[in-house]
């Protein structure tokens, strides 16, 4: 009995219940059960009733009477998530009609939109909020925005903005919509109770009232929290369109904020709503988003942020030399700007080494750095410690920013993970060239060489030697500030964004009878998909942390989604007849006898002729197990790899091995797994020896069974006896199916890799593990020794196998990944793979933006494999048939 982790889960699962987490109970309870019995349990299914009262509250609150009724103890109690969104909302009232009634949207109709926001304090956010607003209202719109927060002048910033344009600016009574709870019949409270935690329930009950009294065409949603709670309170108000807007990247990029252990669950539920759209401010929250509450990333709408140049002019030069003076910069000091918040993901640390780096080669720089934040004193400390308190100035927040960067001779973002950086957008208006590095939608916003450098995330020589020749040629620091300043008159005016909002809004009502139809309607019936499965022929693991069937994950995932599983055969005579009328096949097919004769000659005919979204693709598996045509894949792709020789002809590989060749080289066969089918070749005479067995009488395998002649003189003697008595050659053995002769492949030796590094790419996942080689031996491949150890696995790996799955176009794909000198290199790939050692990594890295300068974050959220390729299938199966 292994009770290793068993106390820490425990530990967790009565925190759970405490907090009524009941998603974390369901998805745990599991691992307890398993590690104290020995044996495989099953996660309880997601919409299971697992019910976990809490007290009511005391003091003020409704709980406190005695008097109170069964709505309110529902209230106060009851949280069971659930993942449907039919269950949800099935008692929420339909849409009513928009204010100009069931008729295609056009220029000339006003619109209600309400904005709902947490605060107007001093935010990018919360300025692209009040933007749109005012811009809506000149054009004629009814427009109020709603918030949570207007009680300090922080919170207040931008109410003053939004008075002078004539938008009212309402604050949330959350004291109101108890009625909304009480009018509900009980079944129908009780129901929406189960599914809401219970501290969104007196936000969403006010929005709701809120709503139903505002009667507003479109609701415009602002940042996470507020997203849930406004696109609930619309939905239950009947609201005719909701839009849940995302301004960075996703919350699991900001691990070190308390997010809600509800927060991923509640956005899946609502962002299904058909009432519900999706809204970024850039590509790369669109993407990052779409990724992690599963959704296809074309449901989610980009509008870039929008600048109001009449209400920010241009600094005078009086008031930059002015400024200048103030903080002592004579006119010929070179000055760099940093304009970013003292966080985690805007690196502050590196931005002082990047500082310390350009000092070297400018002594009299100075740089400016404005803004807060709660690295703030380590960053003052690790100043002083580097000798650089004379170069930098922390100005901390500024409400000068125009000025600073119009003072400044170049600025410089060097942030981890970004989505619309508008201190770019700002500083090429304000005329101050930028350098960044390449995260989120930095390479959209700067024009790389001609408005500023945008360079790797990590490439300190490139960033350093842009921000130096900024500095240095002040010819080319006005010619980019120009150009910068003419591209976002050009692309990031106000008037643009304005105009993409409202076209974005009209496209949301399209017209007669759309809205008629699903009057009636509170949610939109989700597609029932029927998933045809071959059931891999895996056992289960002794340990039930190894187990090795994706199907099984296949399985409990679709069911779990409410979709129907058929279990097919494909060894039956009637498989054609079993996959008529499914809207998808999936068959995990192995490197076995059997499984080729059925998988290379069936899978082409269901995916090309008729047209059924299968798993594995012709793209993910036409090379699987076949090294011969891998490397010319490779080679196609011009995917890295170590130098490989193919020989169709005998004489010509003899010529090559005798006076080309340079020793020791690996053979391999084009097929086999775990090591089996790969040695290494000394000698030239061993190599020809080779040869002539691979193009005389073939051979099943590379073991050392065929390796001399004792042993092939045993191997022909059991093959004439074994004919002699029953007229067929002995069976080879499951792994030697594939009979191998007219061919040779050797492969450069790499020397000095004590291991190989295994990336399983699945969608925009990465599953990474180390292989050490077996003892005395240079071979990794299944040797069994694992390390799963992340700090320790060199990142370009996770790069080169993105990279590689993007070229390959693969559902899913494992690279075996060494080192050739300095390179990274792919020994071979496979579409599939023992299932357990992803799951053992703890979670999985994913990609933002391109495989050689995107951002990597590792996700800490175990994954089985199947369970992955679940979800990706299930996006595909709606791309077919939607």
């Amino acid at each position: 009995m292994d009770l290793k982790k068993t106390p820490m889960y425990i530990q967790k699962i009565a925190t759970a219940v405490c907090r009524r987490d009941g998603d974390f109970f369901r998805r745990n309870i599991a691992k307890v059960l398993a590690r104290l019995s020995g044996t495989t349990v099953s996660p309880l299914n997601p919409s299971c009733t697992l019910q976990l009262v809490c007290s009511i509250p005391s003091g003020d609150s409704a709980g406190s009477d005695p008097q109170i009724s069964d709505h309110s103890s529902l209230f106060y109690s009851m949280h069971v998530p659930t993942y449907s969104t039919t269950e949800c909302f099935a008692d929420a009232p339909g849409p009513y009609a928009p204010s100009w009634g069931d008729v295609p949207a056009g220029t000339g109709q006003a619109m209600r939109i309400v904005h709902y926001i947490w605060g107007l304090g001093p935010g990018g956010a919360e300025r692209q909020c009040v933007y749109m607003a005012r811009g809506q209202m000149e054009r004629g719109h009814h427009v109020q925005v709603l918030t949570n927060c207007l009680s300090d002048e922080t919170e207040n910033h931008y109410t003053p903005f939004l008075e002078q344009a004539g938008v009212p600016v309402s604050l949330l009574d959350l004291s109101l919509g108890h009625d909304f709870w009480e009018n509900l019949p009980f079944e129908k409270a009780e129901r929406l109770c189960r599914a809401l935690p219970p501290e969104l329930r007196q936000q969403v009950q006010a929005l709701a009232y809120a709503f139903a009294k505002l009667k507003p065409d479109v609701v415009q949603c602002w940042m996470d929290l507020s997203n849930i709670a406004g696109a609930w309170g619309a939905i239950l108000a009947g609201v005719p369109r909701v839009i849940m807007g995302f301004r960075n990247v996703s919350p699991p990029n900001f691990p070190y904020y308390e997010w809600p252990t509800w927060l991923l669950d509640q956005y899946r539920l609502v962002a299904r709503h058909p009432r519900v759209f999706l809204q970024a401010n850039s590509v790369a929250g669109a993407v990052d988003y779409a990724a992690w509450l599963e959704v296809p990333v074309e449901s989610v709408s980009v509008i870039h942020n929008g600048m109001d140049f009449v209400a920010t002019p241009l600094p005078t030069e009086q008031d930059v030399q002015q400024l200048r003076a103030e903080l002592s910069l004579a006119a010929d000091t070179p000055v760099l700007l940093g304009a970013f918040r003292l966080a985690h993901e805007k690196r502050p640390l590196f931005f002082v080494d990047l500082v310390e780096k350009i000092r070297e080669k400018i002594p009299n720089l100075r740089v400016l750095h404005a803004g807060m934040g709660q690295l703030e004193e380590e960053v003052r400390a690790e100043l002083e410690r580097r000798g650089l308190n004379d170069c930098v100035l922390l100005l901390g927040r500024r409400t000068d920013i125009p000025t600073l960067m119009s003072a400044a001779d170049a600025l410089i973002l060097c942030s981890s993970r970004e989505g619309f950086p508008n201190v770019l957008q700002e500083a090429q208006y304000f005329g101050c060239p930028a350098v960044a590095c390449d995260v989120g939608d930095a390479g959209r916003v700067l024009v790389h060489g001609e408005t500023g450098f945008v360079h790797g995330r990590d490439d300190v020589d490139s960033l350093v030697a842009s921000v130096v020749n900024l500095l240095t040629d002040r010819a080319l620091a006005r010619r980019m500030a120009e150009a910068g300043r003419q591209r976002a008159l050009k692309e990031f005016s106000l008037d643009s964004f304005i105009e993409d909002v409202e076209q974005s809004y009209r496209k949301l009502f399209p017209g007669t009878g759309e809205l008629a139809n699903a009057a009636g309607l509170a949610f939109k019936a989700p597609k029932r998909y029927t998933i045809a499965i071959q059931p891999d022929e895996w056992t289960p693991h002794a340990n039930p942390e190894q187990v090795n069937s994706f199907s099984r994950h296949w399985i409990d995932y679709f069911e779990a989604q409410g979709h129907e599983v058929k279990v097919v055969d494909v060894w039956s005579s009637d498989l054609m007849a079993q996959l008529r009328n499914v809207h998808g096949f999936m068959w995990r097919w192995a490197h076995l006898r059997g499984h080729f004769q059925v998988a290379r000659r069936i899978l082409p005919v269901i995916e090309r002729e008729w047209t059924i979204p299968v798993f594995p693709s012709q793209k993910t598996c036409w090379h699987y197990d076949d090294k011969v045509s891998q490397e010319f894949l490779f080679e196609a792709h011009t995917i890295p790899r170590p130098t490989t020789w193919i020989w169709f002809e005998r004489d010509r590989a003899i010529r090559w091995a005798r006076s080309e060749a340079n020793y020791p080289l690996v053979l391999k066969l084009s097929t086999g797994a775990s090591s089996v089918n790969v040695i290494l070749v000394h000698t030239a005479d061993e190599a020809v020896w080779w040869i002539h067995r691979l193009f005389n009488q073939g051979i099943f395998s590379l073991e050392k069974r065929n390796g001399s002649l004792e042993q092939i003189n045993s191997t022909i003697s059991s093959h004439a006896t074994s004919l002699f008595n029953t007229g067929f050659a002995p069976d080879p053995g499951p792994y030697f199916y594939e009979y191998h002769k007219g061919y040779v492949l050797f492969q450069k030796f790499l020397p000095d890799n004590a291991f190989d590094t295994r990336a399983n790419i699945i969608g925009n996942r990465c599953f990474v593990f180390r292989r050490h080689n077996r003892p005395n031996d240079f071979r990794a491949s299944g040797s069994g020794l694992l390390d799963f150890d992340q700090s320790a696995i060199d990142q370009r790996f996770i790069r080169l196998a993105f990279e590689t799955a993007r070229k390959l176009g693969t559902q899913s794909v494992a690279i075996d990944g060494m080192y050739d000198g300095d390179r990274v290199v792919v020994g071979e790939v496979s579409y599939t793979y023992v299932a357990w050692p992803l799951h053992a990594c703890g979670g999985y890295w994913r990609l933002d933006g391109t495989p050689e300068s995107g951002e990597l974050t590792f996700v800490e959220e175990p994954m089985w494999p199947g369970t992955a390729q679940a979800i990706d299938f299930l996006q595909l199966l709606d791309e077919r048939w939607s």
